[in-house]
């Protein structure tokens, strides 16, 4: 899966008007793990009009609740570090607990070289630093 994110921290209108790929109709969903509803909302938007089927989870307490009922039918979890209820650390390590196959993607505005290590420890597969870039 190859997607580029806005370059800007708000969602551009704009982009609308690139061609969306066509989705397959078996294609995998994409969980979106925020605390922060606009961030949840714009990644979510930009990755649906992208072609792709999106879900999104509040806080990683919720993603496991969606990921523990159908977690085959996941390919990605983009998620934030710093949440209530289940913080993003715990997260990673219950996903690749319940399915290696998913790969999973930090995002966070908390960013630090600690943090970064420690997210690929705990089974990310990248790292990304809010705002969006």
């Amino acid at each position: 899966m190859e997607t580029t994110l806005p370059q800007t921290d708000r969602f551009n209108s704009s982009l609308a008007a690139e061609p969306l790929p066509t989705p397959e109709l078996n294609q995998k969903k994409i969980l979106v793990v925020d605390d922060d509803d606009e961030i949840r909302q714009v990644l979510k938007d930009y990755l649906t009009m992208r072609g792709h089927r999106v879900e999104a989870a509040e806080n990683g307490r919720h993603a496991m609740e969606i990921l523990s009922r159908s977690h085959r039918e996941y390919s990605v979890v983009f998620t934030d570090l710093n949440m209530p209820a289940m913080n993003g650390f715990e997260l990673l390590e219950n996903i690749a607990r319940l399915n290696k196959d998913i790969t999973q993607i930090v995002i966070t505005g908390n960013a630090t070289r600690l943090t970064a290590i420690t997210s690929l420890k705990s089974g990310a597969y990248d790292f990304i630093e809010k705002p969006f870039q």
